[in-house]
């Protein structure tokens, strides 16, 4: 990827849709991080940046999320609530910050940095915090941060669900406290929540964040435009291919069962291929189990990537009853370190209690 990308019509729609691939059954349905996409073309100045062409002395980032408090509702966005998001940090923490990063893939993941990017004027750095350690990317986040003695700044901007009161919070601390805040929903009824945590080094971040992570999403968008239109098959071939993944299936989907409230919320999705087998997706925001025949086929932190019909990313809050789905997945990738298998098999723990199905040890 160059040093800089400026954002324009072609280069949103191939983040997006690589974005959506990549988000495993989260973070936003393709046509709200499309036409958030635009929004950010529209105001101009939006640029991609490699960690590379950033000064290493003295440079902060900011992360930049959009959470759910709800596991199975599509995720919201406001643009103004999450430039007030980044702004409040600043202003509470009085650092100037040199670069925003995505938390989590998805498509309206994608979206938020680029749309930031526009409204503050601030790049969007070549680099994602992605969901490999929780289902969650923001937790993710939190969880690698260190535990004891290096405080971290939380910036929230919602409102009520129903349009009510708008609420603000900032709150810095060590990361348990915090991820208990988002997990336990104490900001209040609210239905999507803005987020901003920093200020982060670039030395912490290039270390646990994904490199190149929306360079890869653009590869995969561009491949995905050019295959066959409407063509679900070559499409999943396609994306496939990209990441060296494989389909896996295609199935109808026979029924959606949800589970839990709030934050605790999955779904079991139930599939039949076209041998008549049967098919079981757990989404929990994003996909965490596949299986078949009873047999597990793939488990967090691998991707599972829905496609439709006529091959456009699903998010796993789309995905219904009667619904033709091509299944990809791709394998979770390099051997983790001690530190990061430590922190999943937390996530392990705590997803055997959620669905009570058994995850790796």
């Amino acid at each position: 990827m160059a040093k800089h990308v400026k954002l324009d019509e072609q280069i949103c729609e191939m983040a997006v849709l690589g974005g959506a691939v990549l988000g495993s059954g989260g973070g936003g349905t393709l046509e709200a991080g499309l036409r958030l996409g635009q929004l950010a073309v529209e105001l101009g100045d939006a640029t991609l940046i490699d960690p590379s062409g950033l000064p290493s002395s003295r440079t902060n980032l900011v992360a930049v999320a959009t959470h759910c408090t709800s596991a199975v509702q599509k995720p919201q966005y406001r643009p103004l609530f999450h430039k007030q998001a980044v702004e409040l940090l600043m202003a509470n923490t009085g650092v100037e910050i040199a670069g925003l990063v995505n938390c989590g893939s998805g498509a309206v993941d994608t979206a938020v940095g680029w749309g930031q990017a526009a409204l503050l004027g601030i790049p969007l750095v070549d680099l994602v915090f992605d969901d490999s350690i929780h289902p969650l990317a923001v937790m993710g986040l939190l969880a690698l941060w260190p535990c004891d003695d290096a405080p971290i700044a939380v910036t929230i901007v919602g409102a009520e669900r129903g349009g009510g009161q708008k609420q603000e919070v900032f709150s810095r601390g060590v990361p348990q406290p915090l991820i208990c805040m988002l997990q336990q929903d104490s900001v209040g009824e609210v239905g999507s929540l803005a987020l901003a945590i920093g200020p982060l080094s670039l030395h912490w971040t290039r270390q646990h964040g994904n490199l190149s992570l929306v360079s890869q999403a653009i590869r995969i968008g561009k491949a995905m435009i050019q295959v066959a239109h409407d063509d679900g098959w070559e499409t999943a071939n396609a994306v496939s291919r990209t990441l060296g993944g494989q389909v896996v299936a295609l199935g109808t989907v026979t029924d959606v069962v949800s589970h839990g409230s709030g934050d605790r919320a999955f779904s079991v999705i139930h599939l039949r291929d076209q041998e008549n087998r049967p098919l079981e997706l757990v989404h929990w925001h994003r996909y965490v189990t596949l299986d078949t025949s009873g047999q597990r086929i793939a488990t967090f932190p691998d991707l599972i990537i829905t496609l439709g019909a006529k091959g456009t990313p699903l998010s796993g809050t789309e995905v219904g009853k009667g619904l033709d789905v091509h299944i990809v997945v791709v394998p979770g990738g390099e051997e983790p370190t001690q530190d990061i298998t430590v922190r999943r098999s937390a996530t392990y723990r705590e997803l055997e209690r959620l669905i009570g199905k058994p995850m790796p040890p």
